[in-house]
């Protein structure tokens, strides 16, 4: 009987192995889609004259429709996850999405992300203080041609002065 059990406890894991892969499956499908409809009903309603409302209600209901398909994929994994709790086949430290085996390359993503926002901010302040020197520098050269106009107008008043 427990050879039995065995058996069938192994069929449910694997089979919830499977539903989950294909959950992932089709949720990189959806993402996929969500980004070719939606931009192809938007090009269509550009490129083709006097159905721009058509298109642009397509459009919207396409965004809709792909995020409650989504929701859909994502509520049922988690439905099955809760079932396998209930029937303590899987422990209930085991929390896991459809993104789970995403996890570390989006941590590894986001660290590169911040690494170059890094970098950015630091190449902003290097510029920023360059241009700064910059600044200061066109200044002083400004304050000195203002002086010596200065002093070249006050010198050919003082020539026209002394001819008078």
């Amino acid at each position: 009987m427990s050879k039995r059990y065995e058996k069938f406890y192994e069929k449910i894991i694997d089979y919830e192995s499977k539903l989950h892969k294909r959950n992932q499956q089709k949720i990189r499908i959806g993402l996929k889609i969500n980004i070719f409809l939606p931009l192809v009903f938007l090009l269509l309603c550009f490129l083709v004259p006097g159905s721009n409302f058509l298109f642009l209600m397509l459009w919207i209901i396409s965004l809709f429709g792909i995020a409650f398909y989504l929701i859909y994929i994502e509520y049922t994994d988690y439905k099955m996850i809760n079932m396998m709790h209930e029937f303590g086949i899987v422990d209930e430290e085991q929390q896991r999405s459809l993104m789970s085996e995403n996890e570390q390359a989006i941590e590894q993503m986001e660290k590169a992300v911040d690494d170059r926002i890094d970098a950015i901010e630091a190449r902003i302040d290097t510029e920023k203080e360059r241009l700064e020197k910059e600044l200061k520098r066109l200044n002083q050269e400004r304050d000195a041609a203002e002086k010596e106009r200065k002093d070249r107008i006050q010198e050919l008043r003082d020539k026209r002065g002394g001819k008078k």
